[in-house]
């Protein structure tokens, strides 16, 4: 039988009616609501908000977690030898070879710790010799207190791919997926090259441009909107608080405390809306990135002399040596050194500030009474032709430095991928430096055999890196390498002996 009703065409265009609601209605519904959030848990054997507020998450510890790990690319391919020489190579030095490498070499070579040689009339040599500003003492108590404290390990041969073969080959890691932090985040420079592949989906705060000031290194941390009303801390707390309880309360009711990884899911995702509350500071970014705000940076340096670039620099090393972010990682330019277009001034200019990086990261391991491990690394290197002498202003005194004579772009020739560690107490570990320089000092090396390829070299830097600062190798780093087939052997790929 079928049953016909009478409609006429407005109900199709307004669509069905509805009886309005009148107080009546609404209090009776009010009513069986309550009755409804009242008896649900109880029909369900058991009560949602005794289990919401016994429920605990697991989330990664939050603590400072001391010791700096640090990255720094020089992108292009600068005159290496110019910079770090390996013992290896220093001892069987010739004369050809210092004018190969832009050095003047013979007395003026110094071995300043274990593994690492550098010219000290080279700008780079010169520079990293001062030291900050300020430091009491002078350069040479940042030579007794500090450089006495650090050593050097490395590998020659495998990062031989010049300039763009070289810039996005993997030569880009990572320390926050590694290990735990305050604020669980990296902080990238100018973040162009391509990361290595066990590097990708890292959680970073990136600050875009060259050299950054302090203020665009606090953006990435500050809350947006601005911290008022609302996004205050007592606020976000309770609304991370809020959501978490209202998804573990309801976890029972929809049968998610039996799915796969629910526990997992619900976890990860608490933890991450807990890990938000510090952002909401009003005052983090401050206290955090600029270093005048420090104390135990402005104890040991003159922060105003610094440029804003280098105040951006110590500042996250020092959060990095402190335990509040996971690593830096930097992206340094203009490394790429040709004779027709880097004048002597150019290339003395860009050694400093790569010397004067690594000082300001030195030095803000040696106010957080820290560990410390930087890697350094470049794509290809530049051959030069001995050296020009060149006027350089060093934390305001002036030097004749004996810059390299770039001649261009070597390619696979000398190259090496390095680790300098620092112990604030001296105590430092056994390192070794890979590959074979040969003997004809032509700029020429071949890479030890056991390494097997330029992302084993790599990954063996930030393993070492690691091992050092932490004492271990993080579980989930070695789980990415393994996945990706990259250093099978831990151990052999380390510059740690």
């Amino acid at each position: 039988m079928i049953i016909r009703s009478k409609r006429h065409w407005t109900d199709i265009v307004e669509g069905p009616k509805h009886d309005g609601y009148n107080r009546r209605d609404f209090l009776l519904r009010g009513l069986a609501a309550g009755t409804i959030s009242v008896a649900l848990p109880k029909l369900f054997g058991q009560d949602l908000i005794r289990a919401a507020e016994a429920a605990t998450l697991n989330c990664p510890s939050t603590a400072p977690n001391p010791g700096a790990i640090v990255q720094i690319f020089a992108n292009g391919g600068p005159a290496m030898g110019a910079r770090f020489i390996p013992e290896s190579l220093a001892s069987g030095l010739t004369a050809t070879g210092a004018t190969n490498y832009g050095i003047t070499g013979g007395a003026n070579l110094l071995t300043i710790a274990p593994g690492m040689v550098i010219d000290t009339t080279s700008p780079f040599g010169i520079a990293l010799m001062q030291g900050p500003p300020g430091f009491a003492g002078g350069p040479s108590m940042w030579q007794s207190k500090v450089l006495k404290n650090i050593c050097a390990g490395g590998h020659m041969g495998p990062f031989n791919l010049d300039d763009g073969a070289g810039v996005n080959s993997g030569l880009w890691g990572s320390v926050s997926l590694d290990q735990s932090s305050t604020l669980g985040k990296d902080l990238w420079f100018n973040p162009s090259p391509a990361p290595a592949v066990w590097a990708v989906g890292t959680p970073t705060a990136r600050v875009l441009g060259g050299e950054a000031t302090p203020a665009q290194v606090e953006a990435p941390f500050n809350f947006s909107p601005a911290v008022a009303g609302n996004t205050s801390v007592p606020e976000i707390t309770n609304a991370a608080n809020g959501a978490v309880s209202i998804s573990q309360a309801f976890s029972p009711l929809f049968g998610t405390t039996t799915r796969v990884a629910s526990d997992k899911l619900k976890n990860s995702v608490g933890c991450a809306f807990l890990g938000n509350i510090p952002l909401a500071d009003p005052s983090l970014a401050t206290n955090y990135f600029d270093p005048t705000t420090i104390a135990k940076l402005t104890a040991i340096t003159t922060v105003a002399s610094l440029t804003p670039y280098e105040q951006s620099q110590i500042a996250a090393y020092y959060q990095a040596a402190y335990g509040n972010v996971g690593g830096i990682i930097i992206n340094t330019g203009g490394r790429d050194y040709h004779a027709a277009n880097d004048t002597p001034a150019i290339v003395a200019a860009a050694d400093v500030e790569d010397a004067r990086s690594i000082v300001m990261f030195l030095a803000a391991c040696y106010a957080a009474n820290a560990p410390g491990a930087l890697i350094y690394t470049s794509n290809g290197f530049c051959l030069s032709n001995g050296t020009n002498p060149v006027p350089v202003t060093i934390n305001g005194q002036s030097f004749t430095a004996n810059t390299p004579k770039s001649v261009g772009d070597a390619g696979g020739f000398f190259n090496q991928g390095m680790v300098i560690f620092y112990s604030p107490s001296g105590n430092l570990p056994g390192v070794q430096t890979t590959g074979n320089p040969g003997t004809k000092m032509d700029g020429s090396v071949s890479a030890d055999p056991k390494i097997g390829s330029q992302a084993n070299a790599f990954a063996g830097l930030f393993l070492s890196a690691h091992h050092f600062v932490k004492g271990s190798i993080p579980a989930r780093l070695t789980a990415a390498l393994n996945k990706a087939a990259i250093a099978p052997n831990q151990s052999q790929v380390m510059v740690l002996k």
